[in-house]
């Protein structure tokens, strides 16, 4: 009888301390959920996209710059964040979603506040995967913060240049690969 006893209380103390630990995997697999579909509002209004960060960032009980510091820390080994990423600063053989995720947030983070930091991390968080650009969601982004960059660059020729890429290179092999499917 002892030893039920002792096991119930073993059992007990054990769900109690995955139920604490909860909440923070719970906002990151919320966080990451989001992030994998940021396409859907990465053309929202900056406002609109501010409010749909405050509110989910009050969902999931940690903003979006908080989530960042943490993948951030993942994906650089621990290192001090800096507000440039640089591409020694990462360390490799993570999963890919790591880097992937990073770079949503930054882009998110970037399109919140126009801070142009953020895109540079984006871009230099999404260099690290420039071995899977097979992956329309890699290559669609590629094109998409290169556009960002030239448009913020004033160029109107590299602008032109990356929007036909990500049209040629993605957006029609979509359309290809949906007609013969």
């Amino acid at each position: 009888m002892k030893s039920l006893k002792k096991n119930f209380i073993l059992l007990l103390l054990v769900v109690l301390c995955l139920a604490i630990g909860t909440p923070a995997a719970a906002a990151d697999s919320k966080w990451d959920s989001l992030l994998d579909v940021t396409y859907k509002f990465s053309w929202y209004p900056r406002a609109d996209l501010q409010n749909l960060l405050e509110v989910k960032g009050a969902e999931y009980g940690q903003s979006l710059a908080d989530y960042r510091a943490e993948l951030l820390a993942t994906v650089t080994g621990g290192k001090e964040p800096r507000d440039t990423i640089r591409g020694r600063d990462l360390v490799t053989g993570l999963p890919w979603r790591d880097y992937y995720r990073l770079s949503m947030a930054e882009f998110c983070l970037f399109l919140a506040s126009d801070q142009v930091s953020h895109l540079q991390n984006a871009r230099t968080a999404m260099k690290v995967l420039t071995h899977k650009t097979e992956q329309p969601e890699i290559e669609f982004w590629h094109y998409v913060y290169g556009a960002h960059a030239a448009s913020l660059a004033r160029d109107r020729e590299a602008f032109a240049a990356q929007m036909y890429r990500l049209w040629q290179n993605v957006i029609i092999r979509f359309e290809v690969e949906a007609q013969n499917f």
